[in-house]
Order: structure tokens, then C-alpha cells, then sequence
């Protein structure tokens, strides 16, 4: 996968009213059990195969950590990138047949993240061309610079904004993912209890 241009991408997309502030109002009662993250708490590590499993990883750098968790006996870490990126991507197939918003929600905790705003930590919806090329990202959660224990984080993912920033797109988004990107940053964060659930309109 061509990485070309990730800062361009990333940076472009803030403005965008893609990852709406929670308001659940116009939804049915959110349902945990409807939560299509898996292993989402990270809980499952294949080391021999150096694999996360449901959760494509590009580098030694994303980790299983069971020393430091949010809850349960594990998390994903990601970081010390002195080169290139390092990345954790659940895929949520082609954007077309979405159907539903998307509740985007779990905790993040950083260590000695870099204050240059070309090495943010990217947590958000990250989309692909019909030839798996990067199209254009949308950035869910800031992690500030420095270092912090566990914060809650939760997003609505509009689909509907989605679908038409993905027919604009040039090159066009096809698919996309929820991707945790880090690029030339050397501190670290972790992820635990990601939970992404489909919401019902009433």
C-alpha cells in the first residue's frame, strides 16, 4: 500500500462534518452487544505469527501490552516511529454498502508524544481506492502533546458525510477503515475497549 502524501491527507480532512460530537437523540438505545469491533480490547495476540488478529499492523512497533491496560489483561501499543509510520487498521469494508452512523468509541493513553503537528497521532476513518491506495482520512480523536493517563473518547460517524467525501474524493474511497496511524513520532499511545456500534435511527 502506497503511503505517499499521509500528512496531506490527514491534514486536509479536519474540517470536514464527518465525526459529528455525540448526540444520540435521534437514535434508538445504543447496544453494546451490537458492537462489530472485534477484538477490540485486544485481549487476542498470535506472537509466534507476530499477528493481531481482526486488526491489520504494519510494523514490530503495535504491540500487545500486558502491563499497562485500561481494562482486561491486555492493549494495543503503538509507537517509537523514527521512521516511516507504524499502523493498526479494523477493516468496515466497502463505504457504499454502509448503511448505518457509527458509534466510534474507547480509551487512549500517551506517552512523550511529539508537539510537531506533522506527527499527531492519527485515530479515525481511513479510505482506500479500488486498488487499496490511500484516498483521504478523517481524523476522530486529537491526542495532545505529551504525556496523559487513559481519556474517553467517542465519535458518531456520519455515513451519509462519508459516502459523498468518498464520491469526491480524487482519487475515489471505496473502502475505508477505523485506523490508529502513527508517523515519524516518537512516543507512544495505547488503545483498549474499542467498541464500534452500528446506530438506529427511531
Amino acid at each position: 500500500m502506497k503511503t505517499t502524501g499521509l500528512l496531506t491527507l490527514a491534514a486536509a480532512m479536519f474540517a470536514l462534518p464527518l465525526a459529528a460530537e455525540v448526540d444520540l437523540s435521534a437514535y434508538q438505545a445504543v447496544d453494546p452487544q451490537a458492537n462489530i469491533a472485534s477484538n477490540g480490547t485486544f485481549e487476542t495476540f498470535w506472537a509466534g505469527r507476530n499477528h493481531l488478529p481482526y486488526w491489520g499492523k504494519t510494523s514490530p512497533n503495535v504491540l500487545q501490552d500486558k502491563t499497562i491496560k485500561h481494562s482486561g489483561n491486555a492493549s494495543l501499543k503503538i509507537g517509537n516511529v523514527e521512521k516511516g509510520y507504524a499502523s493498526a487498521a479494523f477493516k468496515l469494508g466497502k463505504i457504499a454498502d454502509l448503511k448505518d452512523d457509527l458509534l466510534i468509541r474507547g480509551y487512549c493513553k500517551y506517552e512523550n508524544i511529539s508537539n510537531d503537528p506533522k506527527a499527531s497521532p492519527f485515530i479515525g476513518i481511513w479510505t482506500y481506492t479500488d486498488k487499496n491506495r490511500n484516498s483521504r482520512t478523517f481524523p476522530m480523536v486529537k491526542v495532545p502533546a505529551g504525556s496523559g493517563d487513559w481519556f474517553y473518547f467517542e465519535k458518531v460517524l456520519k455515513v451519509d458525510a462519508l459516502k459523498a467525501a468518498a464520491q469526491a474524493a480524487a482519487p475515489q474511497a471505496v473502502t475505508c477503515a477505523l485506523r490508529i496511524n502513527m508517523y515519524l513520532q516518537p512516543g507512544w499511545i495505547w488503545l483498549d475497549d474499542i467498541e464500534i456500534i452500528p446506530l438506529k435511527k427511531k
